[in-house]
């Protein structure tokens, strides 16, 4: 079997690319931002067990650099 075209791993990368850095710019941007704007404190002890520390999700995150990394995306496939 043969191992694939180059135009084949190309696309490969450029996909894997394509999801890649919009969840990496999106994590820069948050630890940036915590960094100059941290969680406020919260004023009590919660009662709950299952209480979890303030956080950005995951999702929060990758939608945030989406919208930085798409101007730039479109930028890139209009003029490639």
């Amino acid at each position: 079997m043969a191992r694939g075209s180059l135009e084949t791993w190309v696309f490969v990368l450029f996909i894997v690319a394509v999801v890649v850095i919009p969840i990496l710019v999106g994590l820069g941007f948050f630890k940036l931002y915590r960094l100059l704007r941290p969680f406020a404190d919260a004023p009590q002890q919660p009662t709950s067990f299952t209480y979890d520390a303030p956080s950005d999700s995951f999702f929060k995150c990758t939608f945030v650099g989406w919208l930085i990394c798409a101007p730039l995306f479109y930028l890139v496939y209009t003029y490639l």
